[in-house]
């Protein structure tokens, strides 16, 4: 390395792309600090270059270059790690960006580009974009990834994303100066400012977009085919938008006065006077919430953000932040949010450990399905070990993720572990992280004790503490798992038991027929064909309408040699409209029947 860093850092997960790079999370263990790397696999002169570049820099937005290292045929630059949230994944949740922010943001990147732009030699971007702007909490932006910058008169190959990067980027020259990083910014203020990808939806002159015309003409100006007719500097970009927020001012101004205005009815209409902000801004959210029902709402997320930014010191906030979030199902987003204010060097909060306990958690537990993420030991030690006051039973679960981590691999340990917690939990999310956890590290922990009893004990506490039928139909759905793998030592009788009261619990009823058609299979299976004949027949009775039942039971009957059955089968099935190219052929290939 070029630079006295991170010496021990561990990889923690990949962020994403740039330029010609993976760009990963890390952890520096000797400084205690997270930080970004970008490793280049190939294409190792093209990062020499960028770290070149970055080493050149310093400027407020721009992430501090901390060095680079080649090891193992590959190239690690290392950087300062921004916290935050890309500008394209606030679109994403935003839908678009109100003009006076997309204004304020603006000018922002425009001071990145003029320091940039008045190097000697000028350093080009060449690739800005929404991907490549970060938000922080405080609403500070950062430009990244410096991949295909070019320094003075350097460039003369294609670069840039389409969409954002200029005509003359992209022609047969791919030649790019000054005026090209004016093109592509206004372009991404075009995204942002009306949520349409420029690529996709290009711009279209005569057309009203709903802001200001001098914010329109701006960007007009920004983005001219002829670069000869754009800006010619940044610095003129960034008067004309100056001007624009000196003019709308006076309307923000008032849309400002009226707030406060509605904000006074709301002391006047169910919050005392004498309520501190702090708590009346809990409630507003909690109202937004109730308001917005099942759907999400961005209005209690920034109450309580308000609240946090009213009393960073307070851990209430945060902790129904995250909270909520888990309620929506988007316990990734919401880590993502948390993370930012944990990490800051100035947070403080009582109480804390509540939430740095249930942030671990979570990332120990991971998430299945829709918006999930795999558990992550590493960061959930991390934030475990962040607590300053943790009970018995806290100091555990940061040992079971140190355990788990890698940090150490005592098998034995990890059992008493599991088994202390499982005996003292109360809580229905524990005792699934235990099961998890049993359930995963089976194998190892057969030498120390009987790890199938204790995932049927963990099993049947989930089902004790599930407070809500969510939480009892994943408890019983991993109990019939648990015995559906137990059946060549158990038998049948746990596994039916358990996947009766599972079906009980489903809302769909397609759910409920291919579960008892898959306990007909078992039967069958093991030998009990008259009990599968029979679960089989109350399918057909019970959901006569549903054609994927007419055809197991064909297949059964065929394979029990009931012929002429089967066929009444198979004619029931096709007359319900079972489409060709499904089960039905291979039943039809089977019996012999013909597609007519």
């Amino acid at each position: 390395m070029d630079r006295d860093c991170a010496g021990n850092c561990i990889l923690l997960k990949q962020l994403g792309r740039g330029g010609q790079g993976e760009i990963y999370l890390a952890w520096d263990e000797e400084k205690s600090s997270y930080t970004a790397v970008k490793r280049f696999e190939s294409r190792l002169l093209e990062g020499i270059r960028e770290a070149r570049i970055l080493e050149s820099l310093c400027h407020p937005g721009i992430p501090k270059y901390l060095g680079r290292r080649l090891e193992d045929g590959h190239l690690d630059l290392f950087m300062e790690y921004i916290p935050g949230i890309s500008v394209k994944e606030y679109i994403r949740l935003h839908e678009k960006i109100p003009e006076r922010r997309t204004a304020v943001w603006g000018i922002q990147l425009l001071d990145i580009l003029d320091y940039l732009h008045r190097r000697s030699p000028p350093v080009i971007h060449c690739d800005i974009k929404p991907s490549n702007l970060i938000i922080t909490r405080r609403g500070r932006l950062f430009l990244i990834d410096y991949g295909t910058a070019v320094l003075g008169k350097d460039g003369n190959q294609k670069l840039g994303t389409c969409g954002y990067a200029a005509p003359e980027q992209m022609d047969g020259l791919g030649y790019a100066d000054e005026q090209s990083d004016i093109y592509s910014f206004g372009m991404t203020l075009y995204h942002m400012v009306t949520g349409h990808h420029p690529g996709k939806k290009p711009w279209e002159d005569d057309k009203n977009y709903g802001f200001s015309r001098g914010f329109a003409r701006v960007l007009k100006k920004c983005i001219r085919t002829d670069k000869e007719d754009r800006y010619q500097t940044v610095s003129e970009v960034r008067r004309g938008l100056k001007r624009v927020l000196r003019k709308r001012a006076a309307v923000w101004a008032g849309a400002a006065v009226s707030l406060i205005l509605a904000a006074g009815v709301c002391w006047k209409s169910g919050y005392k006077k004498e309520q501190p902000a702090y708590a009346v801004l809990l409630a507003k959210a909690e109202e937004e919430r109730s308001k917005a029902g099942s759907r999400f709402s961005m209005k209690a997320v920034r109450y309580y953000e308000l609240a946090v930014d009213r009393e960073p010191d307070q851990a209430a906030a945060y902790e129904r932040l995250l909270r909520y979030y888990q309620s929506a199902g988007r316990e990734k987003e919401g880590l993502t949010v948390l993370a930012e204010y944990v990490e800051s060097k100035d947070f403080d909060a009582v109480g804390k450990d509540k939430l740095l306990f249930r942030m671990g958690l979570l990332y120990l537990q991971g998430k299945e399905g829709k918006g999930g993420f795999p558990p992550d030991p590493v960061l959930a030690y991390r934030y475990l070990a962040m607590q300053e006051h943790p009970t018995d039973t806290q100091k555990d679960y940061t040992e079971l993720a140190g355990i788990l981590s890698g940090k150490s691999c005592q098998g034995d340990r990890l059992w008493r572990i599991l088994d202390r917690c499982g005996q003292k939990t109360e809580d229905f999310q524990q005792a699934y992280l235990l099961f998890q956890i049993c359930r995963q590290k089976e194998q190892e922990l057969k030498k120390y004790g009987d790890a199938e009893k204790k995932q049927e004990e963990l099993a049947d506490l989930m089902e004790k503490l599930s407070e809500n039928n969510d939480e009892k139909r994943t408890a019983l759905y991993e109990k019939a798992a648990f015995y559906e793998r137990m059946i060549d030592s158990r038998g049948l009788e746990p596994w039916i038991e358990a996947a009766d009261r599972y079906t009980d619990m489903l809302d769909r009823e397609k759910e409920k027929a291919e579960l008892q058609l898959k306990k007909a299979g078992l039967l069958a299976v093991y030998g009990r064909k008259k009990s599968a004949e029979e679960v089989h027949r109350a399918v057909i009775r019970q959901y006569s309408g549903w054609p994927e039942g007419y055809i197991a039971y064909g297949f059964y009957l065929a394979k029990a040699g009931k012929r002429d059955m089967a066929q009444d089968m198979y004619r029931r099935a096709k007359g319900l409209g079972a489409g060709e190219g499904t089960e039905l052929q291979k039943l039809g290939a089977v019996l012999g029947e013909g597609n007519d």
